[in-house]
Parts: C-alpha cells; sequence; structure tokens
C-alpha cells in the first residue's frame, strides 16, 4: 500500500503554520485511503510477548480499565466499550511502515512509531495530553474527536494505568472518517470516542529531553567514548572563605562540561544512541560480498527492513559514519552519494541505482547490514 497525500496538501505551509504550534484537521488528506491491515491481524499481533500491547476499556459507569498483553483470551477483556492498542506495529507489516515513510517530511530522529488502535462504538481513552507530536490517521470506521488549548493548570492523574486531564473546553470538535488525518502537537487535551467501530494510526514523534541528553553524555563517558576530564586549576584565585566559590569557578566548571557536549565524540555517540530502535536483527549467513555484488548488479529490488530509520550526520571526514539501530557503521567518501539513497529510502530498485564502478565498495558497506538482516534482496 503506498499511501497518497492530498495534492493540495503543503509541506511548507504545514510546517509554517502548525508543526509544533497549533493542532490541526487535515480533512480527506488521504483520498482512497485502504486499511493496510484489520482488526484481526492487530489481534493477532497483540498475542504475541515482545509486542507492546493494552486494552483499554470503559463501562456504563464511567470505570475505567486497562489490561497490558499479550492476550490469550480476548473475550475476558473485551468488556464495555474497549479499545485494543498495539505499538510499534510498523516493525511487522510492510504496509504500515509504507504508511509511516508517507510522512517522511519529518526526519527519521524525530520518528517514533506507528501505533493502531481498533475501539468499538463509544469507546476510547478519555481526555489526555501527550508529550510528542502525533497525527491521527482514521481508517474504517468514525470518530468524534475533541482538541483543546493547552492549560497548564489541568491537573494529571493515573487511572487504572492512564495518564488522563481534566475536562476542557474544545477548540477542534470533528467527526474524522476514512482518510482524515487530525494533527495534534505535545500538550495539547485531546480525547476521541468512537461512533462506529474503527482503526486509527497514530503517528508518533519524538523529542529528547535533557535527561536523556544526560544520560547519553553519561554513557558516552563511563565507557571512555567521550574523554572524561578532569577539573584543574593550577592558578587558583580562591575566595576568602572556605564556604565561597566564586562565579570564576562556577564558569570554569560549566566551561568543562559543556566542553564535553561540543565534541565530536559526543555528537557522534549522540546520533548512535538515538539510532537505537531495540529492533531484533535477523542475523543470515546467505550473504557474502561475491552475492551482494551480483544482486546490486541484477535486477533485484534492495529492501530495508520494516521499521528500520538508519541516522548521520554530514561530515568532511574520509570515513562517513551512519548508525544503524544503535550501531555505527562507516562508508568511504567516494560511495558516499551512492549510499544516501539506500539509507533514506525502504526500496531500491536495481540496477542502475549505483554505478557500476562503485558497486564493489558498496558491496562493501552493504555486507554487514545485509548479514544482519538490515537489508534484504527481493
Amino acid at each position: 500500500m503506498n499511501a497518497i497525500l492530498n495534492e493540495t496538501f503543503s509541506v511548507k505551509e504545514f510546517k509554517a503554520k502548525y508543526w509544533q504550534k497549533k493542532p490541526c484537521l487535515l480533512r480527506g488528506l488521504m483520498p482512497g485511503f485502504h486499511d493496510p491491515i484489520d482488526e484481526h491481524d492487530l489481534a493477532g499481533l497483540a498475542q504475541e510477548p515482545e509486542v507492546d500491547s493494552r486494552i483499554v476499556s470503559v463501562d456504563e459507569h464511567g470505570h475505567w480499565q486497562t489490561t497490558s498483553g499479550p492476550f490469550d483470551d480476548f473475550d475476558a477483556v473485551f468488556t464495555g466499550s474497549w479499545t485494543l492498542l498495539v505499538q510499534g506495529t510498523e516493525r511487522y507489516f510492510g504496509d504500515v511502515d509504507k504508511l509511516l515513510s508517507t510522512f517522511d517530511f519529518i526526519p527519521y530522529w524525530r520518528t517514533d512509531d506507528v501505533m493502531i488502535s481498533y475501539s468499538t462504538m463509544g469507546a476510547g481513552v478519555g481526555a489526555h495530553v501527550d508529550q510528542y507530536d502525533v497525527f491521527l490517521i482514521q481508517g474504517k470506521g468514525q470518530r468524534h474527536w475533541q482538541v483543546g488549548k493547552p492549560d497548564l493548570q489541568s491537573i494529571e492523574f493515573n487511572n487504572n494505568g492512564l495518564r488522563q486531564v481534566d475536562e476542557f473546553e474544545p477548540m477542534i470538535d470533528c467527526i474524522t472518517v476514512c482518510g482524515d488525518v487530525l494533527y495534534i502537537p505535545p500538550g495539547w487535551p485531546h480525547k476521541g470516542q468512537t461512533i462506529e467501530s474503527a482503526l486509527t494510526y497514530s503517528i508518533g514523534f519524538r523529542a529528547p529531553n535533557n535527561e536523556l541528553l544526560a544520560d547519553i553524555l553519561t554513557e558516552g563517558l563511563s565507557n571512555n567514548l567521550i574523554e572524561n576530564k578532569r577539573y584543574t586549576d593550577a592558578s587558583p584565585d580562591f575566595a576568602m572563605h572556605p564556604a565561597e566559590i566564586t562565579s570564576r569557578e562556577v564558569d570554569a566548571l560549566v566551561k568543562q562540561l559543556k566542553h564535553a557536549i561540543d565534541t565530536a565524540a559526543y555528537q557522534h555517540h549522540l546520533i548512535v544512541r538515538m539510532s537505537e530502535q531495540e529492533l531484533s536483527p535477523y542475523p543470515t549467513e546467505e550473504f557474502n560480498l561475491q552475492v551482494i555484488i551480483e544482486r546490486l548488479a541484477s535486477t533485484d529490488t534492495l529492501n530495508r527492513l520494516e521499521g528500520l530509520r538508519p541516522l548521520y550526520l554530514v561530515s568532511d571526514d574520509p570515513q562517513q559514519c551512519f548508525a544503524v539501530n544503535g550501531e555505527a557503521f562507516q562508508c568511504p567518501r567516494a560511495y558516499w552519494d551512492s549510499l544516501v539513497p539506500l539509507l533514506n529510502n525502504s526500496v531500491t530498485e536495481l540496477p542502475n541505482a549505483i554505478p557500476s564502478e562503485q558497486i564493489k565498495g558498496i558491496a562493501k558497506v552493504l555486507l554487514p547490514l545485509c548479514q544482519a538482516g538490515y537489508y534484504w534482496f527481493e
């Protein structure tokens, strides 16, 4: 399935007016949309132990219940009005991965996953806020959505595992049908209620906080990936009183920490860590260098593992570094321009995608990626 955005949609206008600024309803953004999976596929996925799934239900008295998967007996948890939610679905369904690729105008490092929900009439998860940007794509069925303005006075509370907020005055009040997309930035309260049994696709985009960035620095220092310098004061200008620390000394300490962050080593480790997706590679002995050379020169198609999102920071180094699923790789500068399309596209049609004189060099770069199952040939 190749989802196509409405030709009237302007990425430039969307980013200027709405991205991280305010929510909007994109009516008919995906004309002719067809669900890439159905509720039976989703239920099957929720039975797998490695998959993050849950069921949220609410009864006629407004009592909420949350049950985490995997599920063996759905009858026991399908009570009241219920919603089945499954995270990371793009890893298991190629067509869902293609759906995520529709939003490639937002970079991979900001991309989280595709959560799919199937909900019955009257179901929802209550009024809540998210700490990430989300596009809510309406598949089959209809849902009633309300979105309010950010209100710092709203009190979040846990209710059977749910992070819900107080009711709010809606600024968007709409019913979504198949092909509609609702965009909601972080911190904007919203709630959806199902009118008729519906599939909804939540395309989430993450935003690292300072705690994560600091953890990455600490990990790099602990593993000697970043130089762990120690404070020195060979020419001290101590304060007159032993309990006092001078502003000059504080500035020096802050400068020391800033220096660690400003290094190329931290940037490299940051990109590697940001590429972590906890994907399970599928090691294979099928590929050796000669096999890959032959495949690249043939009429094969090179495919990227579903859900995989490589990252790189362009540099002038002789070896260009890139990261895949928390691992660092290198590509000689001479072959970099040919590798870039393979990192940015889930499918690459061969041959003629790579100059013949570069095939062997690209094959050497691809060898560990293919052996890990990150890339494979049709």
